[in-house]
């Protein structure tokens, strides 16, 4: 197999891929033996009938599925062997089979070259989080607002599930610090965002990007038929929103690309249902703290 890359603009890139006859025997040889199997031929037992007498009636099929699976296999040994990162399907051109081999062309788009000039050491001033007695009354009053109670006391607490009032509070004011905990670590990965974002460079791929638009453009009119505004409010606020949602989305995968880059660069294992958590903890261990 011949492979020729060549690059087309920042995130994209043209294979130019070949094989020789050898290949294309082999998978006419694995397709007609297929079809044999399958196919019915009057006078023949499945699996019987003379390859001449297969080829003479399923002759386009075969060249069909042939070019499928070649392009198919080829394709994944080219970007296997090439190293090439694709975020999305290729678009195929310039088919060729012939006797002496076969040919084509693949575009693609791949992860874009993103170039980070620092990520240790990031200055992150950290959030105070101060929970204070009167921060646990005032939820306390809240919830007996809501229950609709005259006094907080152990019988209200009891009424709700509770041992005693005292653990009602405990159980309130530890919910508030996760709560207050919570809201401390975004602000933290905030910080780390807009400097990562302010510290690298990277042009986006556009049909990510796009795609990215309008799946998230499709959500907010999911959102805004569900609250039975009319074609004419909803489209008004598609409208108003679309610039937002454009910058937000680029945001949200300029940080995506920086985190995966910095995720291989420090050789952090990135699984599914981690996401960028272990990258960002790496960082925060990294990050030079200050209470200023």
């Amino acid at each position: 197999m011949n492979i020729q890359v060549k690059k087309i603009g920042k995130s994209k890139v043209e294979l130019n891929i070949e094989t020789g006859k050898d290949a294309v025997k082999q998978k006419y040889d694995e397709v007609y033996a297929h079809i044999a199997k399958e196919a019915k031929i009057p006078g023949f037992r499945p699996g019987k009938a003379p390859r001449n007498i297969i080829e003479k009636k399923y002759n386009e099929a075969a060249k069909s599925s042939v070019i499928q699976e070649l392009v198919e296999d080829l394709y994944k040994q080219a970007i296997d062997k090439e190293k090439i990162s694709v975020i999305n399907h290729p678009v195929i051109s310039d088919i060729n089979l012939k006797n002496d081999g076969f040919s084509f062309k693949a575009v693609v788009e791949v992860r874009p070259e993103v170039n980070i000039k620092k990520y240790k050491g990031i200055k992150i001033k950290r959030a105070q989080i101060e929970l204070s007695d009167e921060k646990v009354n005032e939820a306390l009053e809240n919830i007996k607002k809501e229950k609709k109670a005259d006094i907080l006391d152990d019988n209200f607490a009891k009424s709700i599930g509770y041992p005693s009032l005292s653990n009602l509070k405990e159980l309130v004011r530890n919910q508030l610090f996760v709560s207050y905990s919570e809201n401390a670590r975004r602000q933290h990965e905030s910080q780390v965002i807009e400097f990562l974002i302010s510290n690298a460079e990277l042009d986006l791929p556009q049909s990510v990007l796009e795609n990215e638009y309008k799946e998230r453009l499709n959500m907010l009119d999911y959102q805004l038929r569900r609250q039975g505004l009319t074609k004419e409010d909803i489209d008004k606020r598609k409208k108003d929103a679309e610039k937002a949602l454009r910058e937000a989305v680029m945001k949200d995968l300029k940080i995506y690309f920086i985190l995966d880059k910095i995720a291989q660069l420090e050789n952090i294992t990135i699984d599914e249902k981690s996401g960028t958590a272990k990258t960002l903890e790496f960082l925060f261990k990294e990050a030079n703290w200050t209470d200023k």
